[in-house]
């Protein structure tokens, strides 16, 4: 008898049917409370994801808020799985102590042929010059650098958002093989333009994502579809 991966255990489990799901990842447009519940945690899964922070954010060139993100975000109902998180300083007071801290530079990078910064305060990038990421497990306290400013992106040059907080899928791959093993579960609750998902199935491992706000489903759809697997 064949075991059965993570991935298609918690297919299984889970009572309602993706919007999208091929080999590799699916897509819930659904709470994640309602879908999270039906996984197990195991050694081979892991939340990989950019929640809601509680701070009301709106970009200046996209007006589409976040849902959820008008309330303070409480992340206990992903606390019972290994969890990588942004934001996490917003909501330090309820993440348990522990677990290791990385930061991902956003900045311009440093062209060879020219002057690095000079010592003092950089400030390049007006929605802040880095972002924190939270694990709860232990890993190497790692900056990330990956210029993403604007139009000046170190990859994905060209590409249109989908998403007011989008994610480079090449930053979120780097993230995963932190957490999960090739072969392994990564679920992305707050899905959005599904950078996680797309990064799971590049790297060889499996994805769930989960998504509530219907005005992503179609465009985080066509994404996946699009996107090299």
């Amino acid at each position: 008898m064949a075991v059965q991966t993570p991935f298609k255990r918690a297919l299984g489990a889970i009572p309602f049917k993706p919007v999208y799901c091929d080999a590799r990842v699916a897509l819930y447009h659904a709470d994640c409370l309602d879908v999270l519940g039906r996984i197990s945690p195991g050694p081979l899964t892991a939340i990989v994801s950019d929640p809601p922070y509680g701070i009301n954010y709106v970009r200046s060139d996209n007006p589409v808020k976040i849902l959820g993100d008008d309330r303070p975000f409480d992340p206990s109902h992903l606390l019972r799985f290994r969890c990588v998180l942004f934001g996490a300083t917003h909501y330090c007071q309820r993440i348990p102590p522990g677990g290791s801290w990385m930061v991902w530079d956003k900045r311009c990078p440093h062209v060879p042929g020219k002057a690095s910064c000079k010592p003092g305060p950089c400030h390049a990038n007006d929605n802040g010059d880095y972002e924190d990421i939270w694990a709860s497990f232990h890993t190497h306290r790692t900056v990330f650098r990956h210029l993403w400013n604007g139009f000046c992106r170190a990859s994905e040059k060209g590409v249109k958002r989908i998403h007011p907080t989008q994610k480079p899928v090449l930053l979120m791959g780097w993230l995963i093989e932190r957490a999960v093993p090739v072969g392994g579960l990564v679920i992305d609750p707050y899905a959005g333009s599904c950078s996680t998902m797309i990064a799971a199935r590049l790297s060889g491992r499996y994805a769930i994502g989960v998504e509530a706000d219907p005005r992503h489903i179609a465009p985080a759809i066509a994404r996946l579809r699009n996107a090299p697997a």
